[in-house]
């Protein structure tokens, strides 16, 4: 098994939604707190010097260029997994997202517990919580200047606003660097050291190492990590990334019953909640001295799939079950799996942690 480990050098904007021009009054920029998969995946795929060209004409033919090229390369679906998260000033112990507050995986654990016996929210001391702090910034787009000069000017209506992510200790409010930890599935590939990760023109350290390297906790917690490509049976799991979710016809009616979850598309690989009818997000709630509130709640979320620089447009949006969702899987019939799902799983979306 190998490692990548990514880490930013400066506070990062992953966009949840589209950076908007102040021309649009109502415009909101929001930030996720982890990268998308769809970031990480090309960012391989441009480290690796990878190029669709002429090849890729929808989104959908783009992806399943990226997947080919991958295998070229020697890689493997799920080509990533993950991401875990290390803070190497908190020590040598995994941490798990779950929407706008960082957890370490054995506090995951007990709130897991607490879900299987149907409780529905709770207190937990958690000294080492992180807490996720979106910061608003303002940006400019830049041209070189008029009648040939080399001095830069502001392009005229292109100020706009984006928003950084930060993390800080819910504890004292100290800030912290994250590495970004995901399990790749390539055997014989190397990247530069550093690479643009991080939106707005943001870099980060990228290493890829092997799992004896890391720190014993993290080293551990990669063997939890999964794929609904993997899932051998029935078993609980949360979701590190989003989950897709896919109608698949014009009637259906959208739910988050367990019934429905073989008629959508993306959800094939879910059976339900064990004490819990449907599935349950976990939306973590920071506290005063080191203390966090965690409660249960049923919801999906737009998912924003990001830009395609090989065909020069922003993707689609979709649905999807957010980070934090705790799920039970069922047993795959791989060759009954929506095209779309399988191509947005093998590059790292709905990524699981056995609990």
């Amino acid at each position: 098994m190998r490692v990548l480990l990514v880490e930013p050098l400066e506070a990062p904007v992953f966009s949840r939604t589209p950076i908007a021009s102040y021309e649009f009054i109502a415009g909101v920029h929001r930030a996720q707190p982890i990268p998308s998969s769809t970031t990480i995946a090309g960012m391989l795929g441009s480290a690796l010097g990878l190029t669709l060209g002429g090849r890729a004409g929808t989104h959908i033919e783009a992806f399943e260029a990226l997947l080919r090229e991958f295998e070229n390369a020697g890689c493997r679906k799920p080509v990533v997994k993950g991401p875990l998260m290390w803070f190497r000033k908190l020590g040598g112990k995994a941490y798990a997202c779950l929407g706008d507050t960082v957890v370490p995986l054995d506090v995951v654990e007990r709130v897991a517990e607490e879900v299987k016996k149907a409780v529905k929210g709770g207190e937990l001391v958690c000294n080492d919580c992180v807490k996720v702090v979106s910061e608003e910034a303002v940006g400019v787009k830049l041209e070189r200047g008029y009648g040939g000069a080399v001095e830069k000017v502001v392009d005229k209506g292109y100020v706009y606003r984006y928003s950084t992510v930060r993390y800080v200790t819910i504890r004292d409010g100290e800030s912290l660097t994250p590495t970004y930890v995901y399990w790749l599935n390539c055997d014989k590939i190397s990247i530069p050291r550093i690479h643009r990760v991080g939106g707005e023109g943001r870099i980060s350290l990228v290493n890829i190492t092997s799992r004896e390297d890391l720190p014993g906790g993290v080293a551990r917690a990669l063997e939890l990590l999964a794929s609904p490509l993997e899932v051998e049976g029935e078993g609980p799991y949360m979701l590190l990334t989003q989950a897709p979710v896919i109608p698949v016809g014009v009637e259906e009616k959208l739910t988050l019953d367990p019934e429905s979850f073989t008629r959508i598309a993306g959800l094939e690989f879910i059976r339900g909640v064990e004490g819990v009818k449907g599935t349950v997000a976990i939306e973590v709630e920071d506290g005063l001295k080191g203390k966090l509130k965690w409660r249960l709640k049923r919801r999906v979320e737009r998912l924003n799939l990001g830009y395609s620089e090989a065909l020069e447009a922003r993707r689609p949006q979709v649905l999807a079950l957010p980070v934090g969702t705790i799920v039970e899987t069922r047993k795959l019939e791989l060759g009954n799996v929506n095209r779309v799902a399988e191509l947005l799983w093998s590059i790292g979306l709905a990524s699981l942690l056995k609990l």
